[in-house]
Parts: structure tokens; C-alpha cells; sequence
């Protein structure tokens, strides 16, 4: 793989993780759309590198991402732009 698409998209990766985790904290449910996108990233970086346990790991984490943004939206009934009180528990109210 070509040394600038690498490192391309490790900084897309990078940076939509690290929006994800801001998200999270601010406990919005966008955080699983930046995490989305960061694994979908990955998953063709790994694919590119020929890494594939990596690709593998990226993928189960993207169906993660995507079922909790789903379950989530599904559970919480979402507030303004994706924001909702999380309860101490950690279950969206």
C-alpha cells in the first residue's frame, strides 16, 4: 500500500475515534456514527495491509457501533441532535 493512502487513512481513523470518544462523554449517540466511520476506515486499511484478524476486529467492532447506535435511538427516544441523559447505570432514559 502506497505510503500516503496509509497514512491517510490512519489520520481519518484517528481523528473520527477521537471525535467518537468527545461524542460519548458529551453522552451523545453521534459518537457511534464517528466510531462507524472510523471502522469502516480500518476495515479497508486492514484490508489494503493484509491484516486480516485486524479486519476481522474492526468488523465486529462496526456491528457493534452500528446495533448501539440503533438499540440506543431504539431505547432512549433521542433528544434534540442526538443527545440524551444517560443514567448512572449507563442505560439511555
Amino acid at each position: 500500500m502506497d505510503a500516503t493512502l496509509s497514512s491517510a487513512l490512519q489520520c481519518v481513523a484517528f481523528l473520527s475515534g477521537v471525535i467518537g470518544q468527545w461524542l460519548i462523554a458529551r453522552r451523545s449517540r453521534n459518537a457511534f456514527v464517528a466510531w462507524t466511520l472510523s471502522n469502516i476506515v480500518l476495515i479497508v486499511f486492514a484490508g489494503l495491509s493484509e491484516a486480516w484478524w485486524l479486519l476481522a476486529m474492526y468488523s465486529v467492532y462496526l456491528a457493534g457501533s452500528v446495533f448501539a447506535w440503533w438499540q440506543w435511538g431504539r431505547s432512549a427516544g433521542v433528544q434534540g441532535e442526538g443527545h440524551t441523559a444517560l443514567q448512572p447505570s449507563g442505560k439511555p432514559r
